[in-house]
This record gives structure tokens, C-alpha cells and sequence, in this order.
């Protein structure tokens, strides 16, 4: 799979439960997912601008960026996910209110959770997870073409949330 982390995030234990289950060791209702895409994020009128996520979940989502977040206003969030070969997936667009902003080195690790979300909203974050979990794969996706085993980074490049 392209851009999923197999192993833990290292902020936290991310990849705490297997899909379905009713709550994780961290005491989290659903399992996030260590996960590196680009992530664009548009501040109302201000200009849009560039951030990466670190890890997902159905409620919501960890980023790091450039530049800081305001604690309590709802931003729009657009993922777009990498399939290889030129192939990406719709972009997945989510309003989240950011619920914590804290300066790690030059950069910001953001959190934010998923706020009122239609019913499609929900059933494309819902089919995004499951591509994560390994549950569904692309439609059309030659598999011989997807990476078999995903590259596990060192801790070195761990430590530089930006590295690509």
C-alpha cells in the first residue's frame, strides 16, 4: 500500500485495533492509523495551504504543518490518497475543528476532529479507512502494481515530519 505506515505512529500506539472492534488500549472508540499523504487545508479567505497527515481515524485526524492552527475553528481538511502509476482517489473533504496545536521543532503537530459530516462524507471516510485497513483495494487497481510489503522508515527520517 502506498503512504500506510504497518507499525505504530511515533507519537503514540496508532494502530491499536483491528476493524471492528469496540475500543482500542489507548481507550480511543476507533483505531487510527499511521498514515503520510498530503493534506490541504483552507482557512476561509485566507490562502490555502500544505499539510501531512500523521495519523486517521474515523473521528479524526493528527497533521503536521508549517504554519499553526486556531484551537476551535472548524477548516476544511481535502486528503488525497496515492495509488502508484499516476492513480489517486477523489479527494476526501472533511470540516474539523481543530482541537489542539502544539510546535514541534519549526512545525506544528495539529489535531483535529471531524465535525458534522453528511452521511456521504461519512461513507467516503468509511471506504478511505477500509482502502487503509487493507479491506478494500481500488477499483481497477492491477495489485501486481501496488507496493507488496510497505517501506518501513528509520528514525531518523521519523523524526522529519516534511521528509518526501
Amino acid at each position: 500500500m502506498v503512504g500506510v505506515l504497518d507499525f505504530p505512529c511515533p507519537r503514540t500506539n496508532a494502530m491499536t485495533q483491528a476493524p471492528g472492534g469496540s475500543s482500542t488500549s489507548e481507550g480511543r472508540k476507533h483505531p487510527r492509523f499511521s498514515i503520510e499523504v498530503d493534506a490541504t487545508i483552507k482557512r476561509g479567505t485566507s490562502p490555502d495551504f500544505k499539510a501531512r497527515t500523521r495519523d486517521l481515524s474515523l473521528t479524526g485526524i493528527c497533521l503536521i504543518s508549517t504554519s499553526a492552527l486556531t484551537v476551535g475553528l472548524v477548516e476544511t481538511i481535502s486528503l488525497v490518497l496515492a495509488f502508484g502509476q499516476g492513480a489517486y482517489s477523489e479527494p476526501l473533504t472533511l470540516p474539523g475543528r481543530i482541537v489542539w496545536c502544539t510546535p514541534i521543532g519549526s512545525s506544528y503537530q495539529i489535531g483535529a476532529m471531524f465535525e458534522d459530516i453528511s452521511d456521504e462524507q461519512d461513507s467516503y471516510l468509511d471506504m478511505f479507512l477500509q482502502f487503509l485497513d487493507g479491506t478494500l483495494s481500488p477499483r481497477g487497481a492491477d495489485l501486481g502494481d501496488m507496493d507488496e510489503e510497505p517501506r518501513v522508515p528509520t528514525v531518523d527520517e521519523l523524526d522529519n515530519p516534511f521528509r518526501k
